[in-house]
């Protein structure tokens, strides 16, 4: 039941996300070009979200003891997690 509630809220926040860019005054839907450089809000917008989920669902879906380690010990996902958040944010800051 946890999973379906939270592909629930994830689908919600990502359809939400999708419909407040689309009212945004300064968005231009994508239109495909033979260029090897194009601008996809859509995408991005979707990718972003969907990032920060996975990284939210990691922590919650976590179990703690006796059955696994804690999620802060595992040194490979911390550092693909600060990797990960790092580009969102400085992706984020050149957009805005």
């Amino acid at each position: 039941m946890s999973i379906i509630s939270t592909l629930s809220v994830n689908l919600l926040a990502q359809v939400s996300v999708y419909i407040w860019l689309r009212h945004q005054s300064w968005f231009e839907s994508f239109v495909p070009q033979y260029e090897d450089n194009y601008v996809c809000y859509e995408v991005t917008t979707i990718l972003f979200t969907s990032s920060f989920q996975y990284i939210v669902m990691a922590v919650v879906f976590s179990k703690g003891l006796p059955y696994r380690k804690p999620i802060f010990s595992n040194c490979m996902f911390a550092t693909i997690r600060d990797i990960d958040v790092w580009n969102i944010e400085s992706c984020f800051i050149l957009v805005v």
